[in-house]
């Protein structure tokens, strides 16, 4: 489940990171004001600490003068922040990958989904078993429908990450292939 990438502790963190970020990925004034104002040539400190409540990713300045000058570099600058466990930056080439990172399996993310789907079916047949009063079947399937669904969040997470880490390093691949043309 939890792939070839890290412990479950790490998995763990990339999750609850994964919540602060979407939460601050989804604020478009945030990202709108740090892109605006940000000196794509010369990025400073602010800028860092504007990218850094947009997507809540520290970026160095290094990087972020990269993403700046980079064609798609809203795309880029998402797809870095949620991939982040899988990537690292180089200034030459850009965010390549991590030793860590195992590229995902088509339909990964579709696996995950039936996971969910699975967790909530089994909060369905807990809620039958709450309308017949086993209360100590309940608890015990409660326990393991909540284990479920924090298994199926994770396993989402993780394949997300891994998604926006691979469209990260192919974006920087391709700035590096219309480099090597021009």
């Amino acid at each position: 489940m939890f792939g070839q990438s890290g412990s479950v502790v790490s998995v763990l963190g990339g999750f609850l990171s994964w919540i602060v970020r979407e939460h601050c990925m989804r604020n478009p004034e945030l990202v709108a004001k740090a892109w605006e104002q940000m000196d794509a040539e010369a990025p400073t400190l602010a800028d860092a600490g504007r990218m850094f409540s947009a997507y809540g990713v520290d970026f160095n300045t290094a990087e972020l003068r990269y993403i700046a000058n980079h064609p798609d570099a809203l795309m880029l600058a998402r797809s870095a922040a949620a991939g982040w466990p899988y990537i690292e930056f180089k200034e030459a080439k850009g965010f390549i990958a991590d030793d860590s990172f195992v590229p995902p399996a088509p339909k990964a993310v579709g696996r995950a989904g039936i996971a969910i789907f699975g967790s909530t079916v089994g909060v369905l047949i807990t809620l039958l078993v709450a309308l017949g009063g086993n209360l100590k079947l309940l608890a015990v399937l409660g326990a393991v429908t909540a284990l479920s669904w924090l298994l199926a969040l994770l396993e989402f997470s993780e394949v997300r990450n891994r998604h926006r880490a691979r469209k990260a390093i192919e974006l920087c691949a391709k700035k590096g292939s219309n480099i090597a043309s021009t």
